[in-house]
């Protein structure tokens, strides 16, 4: 979900560069294969981003148009038999504040220089080695928490801020999606999210 968003934000900040069919076809392509992976968090990125760039460009519209197309697409999306495509399900929550807790109580222990990063799996006592889910926690930021302590993650808070400030639009935009994402997924460190944005 977050890779189709990444895409999608970059066909809609460099609409200059496509003629116009291809532009709305990439736009509307994109967020229909968006909106089938039943991501919330993608969608509450997507929603948070609208707030941004109808700030930054003074174009209250983005926000009003993206809020109607999050709102249709909650009632009109298809829902197959399965948890996964329950926008409403609650079990995802209840294990991520769990997830939360034990980051939290793992971070407690070490927190000021953390764990390592390749630590964690040893530091939770966890006996399935061949699941990389369980080299950190579901947040991004928890893992560099609790695998770098304070000093970590204020260094990296610093150098995010750095490279906000010195970011065009485009980069900006991606990075807040990223950020907003990763609260509720590891995908700040997953390779393809960093690949994608170097790239860009």
């Amino acid at each position: 979900g977050l890779i189709y968003l990444l895409f999608l934000l970059f066909v809609f900040i460099n609409k200059k560069y496509f003629l116009p069919i291809i532009y709305y076809g990439l736009l509307i392509t994109t967020y229909l294969a968006l909106a089938l992976t039943y991501s919330r968090s993608s969608m509450l990125a997507l929603f948070i981003i609208s707030i941004f760039l109808a700030i930054k460009l003074k174009l209250a519209r983005i926000f009003y148009i993206t809020s109607i197309i999050l709102v249709l697409t909650i009632l009109i999306l298809p829902r197959p038999p399965g948890e996964g495509t329950k926008l409403e399900r609650t079990s995802s929550i209840t294990a991520k504040i769990v997830n939360y807790e034990e980051g939290l109580k793992t971070f407690v222990s070490s927190p000021i220089i953390g764990h390592g990063y390749n630590n964690l799996l040893y530091v939770r006592n966890i006996s399935n080695t061949d699941s990389h889910a369980n080299s950190g926690f579901d947040g991004s930021l928890m893992t560099i928490l609790t695998t770098t302590g304070i000093i970590g993650l204020s260094l990296f808070v610093l150098g995010v801020n750095h490279l906000y400030v010195q970011s065009n639009l485009l980069k900006q935009s991606l990075l807040i999606v990223i950020l907003v994402h990763s609260l509720f997924a590891n995908s700040l460190l997953y390779p393809w999210t960093l690949i994608f944005f170097i790239l860009i």
